[in-house]
């Protein structure tokens, strides 16, 4: 039960102006209530009751330097934006510090990253103690999130040993997840482990839960890419029964991206495209710039699993960049990723070779690994004689940075590039680690027939259709020969179909 009081017990503490009321009294109660009013106000904002703080603040008329921060900062931390944004300018603007850094934070948050890097950069110098830690992680995850891989890293590193320098076990708990984050998709899987195991220990569920929440989605997408285990099954109980503890459409959204993940790295590809819809339905959370980057490429590419191309470029530009301005690189890369599954090979062939320049120098090297694979896969289908060369390419990067099962379904996706190219014997050792117990890749054991399996129907009599488990599935024209010929005719290969049909 909330701590604050409703806006009845407000009016119980005012002054009493009836038959007893005494001016000298109605002085000294309505200081004595004054007083106490910023230290409720702030035991609502360390206890995490951010909804209920908004509420109370926002029935005010007139707010202080210090309710404004607070409002801000609570709308913030919930992902109110809108909300969040004329509060923290203003408490900025009327010289508090602590609204100053968050409100740079705000800028970052909701993809203005020139503008919050120029913003931490002028008011980095007043900052001390705490808020100096905390501008120099904020100012790092932005620098990072604009493409300055190493600069934010340094500034984050610096941030954590601030932390640490304070004594401040619970700030540098909450940095080491914006760190270990980053490491992660800069392929130093090893210690970004070893960092969320660290935080795990140091934050708790209550009775803020969003810290934990935010560091439980990013071990559960550790969890993810490196393949089944108990871990993962407890991480996701965990976050899952800490969720409805905050109002937070950001939390859930970021939740749902880690199950979305695990889901199409289970083959489970209708229940990753409810995962995909529920994200697009909650938009207070695609505010957040790190949400709708996610989704717009994924969501696109989803669409083109099913062959609805349209759809797939309209998902594109969920995350909104202005024209005349490079597409940035996940855009790019999914773009390709769609060309060649429509059969657009030269336009797959220029997007995914600058996506995979573009995210190499920006030393995002597990999405660079990625669109290598793919540009490899447009290569064969092109019958470019350098398709060797790049396939060689990718498959070494696959092997360093040792997250095989995380591209489980990209791998399946281009198997067909795999074969071929196993057939070289120039590259039958490199890839062997790809190939090797291919149908196994998930993670999870083969089913015999006897045990549950997916229910798929193809009717061609009176009409083309595909139903999975009862629900009818979207299919590009000529797909269910396609199918239909499978079943009858398993095992052959693309040529074969072709001039079978």
């Amino acid at each position: 039960m909330s701590d604050a009081p409703n806006r009845d017990e407000e009016a119980e503490e005012q002054p009493d102006h009836g038959q007893n009321f005494h001016p000298a009294n109605a002085i000294d109660v309505s200081v004595e209530y004054r007083k106490r009013r910023p230290v409720q106000r702030l035991h609502q904002f360390e206890q995490g009751q951010y909804h209920d703080l908004i509420t109370d603040l926002q029935a005010q008329t007139h707010l202080t330097v210090i309710e404004r921060r607070l409002l801000g900062v609570s709308a913030l931390r919930l992902g109110h934006f809108q909300l969040a944004e004329p509060h923290l300018l203003r408490a900025h603007l009327g010289g508090d510090p602590e609204a100053t850094v968050e409100y740079g934070n705000l800028l970052r948050v909701t993809g203005r990253w020139p503008d919050a890097q120029v913003h931490f950069a002028a008011h980095a110098a007043q900052m001390k103690g705490e808020l100096r830690c905390r501008l120099e992680r904020w100012w790092g995850v932005t620098a990072f999130q604009a493409g300055d891989t190493e600069p934010g890293l340094r500034r984050v590193e610096q941030a954590l040993h601030g932390y640490l320098a304070l004594g401040d076990e619970a700030g540098a708990a909450r940095v080491t997840v914006s760190l270990a984050r980053m490491l992660v998709t800069t392929g130093q899987v090893a210690r970004a482990t070893r960092l969320y195991r660290e935080a795990l220990q140091q934050l708790p569920a209550a009775p803020n839960p969003l810290p934990r929440l935010t560091a439980l989605q990013g071990w559960l997408d550790l969890l993810v890419a490196a393949g089944e285990s108990p871990e993962l099954e407890d991480a996701l109980r965990e976050a899952q029964a800490l969720l409805p503890m905050t109002s937070s459409q950001r939390a859930q959204a970021h939740l749902l991206t880690s199950m979305a993940m695990l889901h199409a790295r289970r083959g489970q590809w209708r229940q990753y495209g409810a995962r995909l819809t529920a994200i697009q339905g909650l938009p207070e959370a695609l505010e957040d710039v790190e949400v709708t980057r996610w989704l717009a490429p994924r969501l696109a590419e989803y669409h083109a699993r099913q062959g609805r191309y349209a759809q797939g470029h309209t998902a594109l530009y969920l995350w909104v960049t202005p024209p005349g301005t490079p597409l940035p690189p996940a855009v790019l890369q999914a773009r390709g990723i769609m060309a060649w599954r429509e059969g657009q090979l030269e336009q797959a062939d220029r997007d995914l070779q600058e996506a995979a320049v573009r995210l190499t120098e920006e030393g995002q090297y597990v999405w660079a690994a990625r669109a290598k694979l793919h540009h490899a896969h447009t290569l064969y289908l092109m019958g470019a004689a350098t398709f060797p060369a790049r396939l060689r390419e990718a498959a070494e990067d696959f092997a360093r940075l040792q997250l095989l099962p995380a591209m489980t379904a990209d791998l399946e996706d281009v198997a067909e590039s795999l074969h071929a190219g196993a057939l070289n014997p120039a590259l039958r050792s490199t890839l062997a680690g790809l190939l090797m117990g291919q149908p196994s890749l998930r993670g999870i054991p083969l089913r015999g027939m006897d045990s549950d399996m997916t229910r798929i129907d193809v009717v061609i009599l009176g009409g083309e259709q595909v139903t999975v488990e009862g629900e009818v599935v979207p299919l590009s024209p000529g797909a269910v020969a396609v199918l239909a010929h499978l079943v009858l005719q398993p095992g052959q290969t693309r040529q074969q179909l072709q001039a079978a049909l």
